[in-house]
């Protein structure tokens, strides 16, 4: 059950993926599964169900007090953790489908207005990515990897090239240059875009 809801309330988020929160953490080190519950705690998250909702904000707060405490690579495991636990479509068997259909598995685990978007262009390099979300850049990043991870195979890669300005510097939305490829001979076939490798600011992850 969520405790203090009066002081969230609003959107709410899916209970499974605030138990990838806890999974996120815990895999930086076992002893910080028990920390990342007593974060949400703090919070007004309590017993976690993953059949429950609980406030968007409380969540977020809750990622914001990771950021600070911890830095940016644990909330990156969170992000990776992440899709695991998104109500992917059956149809969905691709990293490409997993980006097409991201925007709509965001609004099936959050419920309430505000919830922000996702919003995915193919193209012939991967595609872009344009997240308009309440989540930070690093949570985001690793949403990705995650997705490279839950939907590719043990060889493959995502490359990201970002652009905007970060959240933390007063930016709102982020575009994502994404580029992905199954084996490391399709490195040598794929170049990301020109123009964003100029001006964005490259990562290159392998999905494992």
């Amino acid at each position: 059950m969520a405790t203090e809801a009066n002081q969230y309330a609003g959107p709410t988020v899916d209970g499974r993926i605030v138990k990838a929160f806890v999974d996120g953490v815990a895999e930086t080190c076992g002893y910080f599964e028990e920390r990342a519950r007593r974060i949400l705690a703090r919070h007004g998250i309590e017993e976690l169900q993953p059949g429950e909702s609980y406030p968007l904000g409380a969540y977020i707060d809750a990622i914001h007090e990771v950021q600070r405490t911890t830095g940016p690579n644990t909330l990156n495991r969170i992000g990776r953790a992440t899709p695991a636990a998104l109500p992917w479509s059956h149809r969905v068997q691709t990293i490409e489908d997993a980006f097409v259909d991201l925007g709509r598995v965001f609004d099936r685990a959050h419920d309430g207005a505000d919830v922000g978007s996702f919003e995915f262009q193919p193209d012939d390099h991967g595609g872009t990515l344009v997240a308009d979300t309440p989540y930070p850049d690093a949570f985001e990043q690793g949403l990705i990897k995650g997705i490279g991870k839950h939907f590719g195979t043990n060889t493959g890669f995502i490359a990201i090239h970002e652009s905007g300005r970060y959240r933390a510097d007063g930016g709102d939305v982020r575009e994502f240059d994404l580029t992905w490829w199954e084996t490391r001979d399709d490195v040598k076939k794929i170049s990301p875009p020109q123009e964003h490798a100029r001006t964005g600011s490259p990562q290159s992850a392998r999905a494992d």
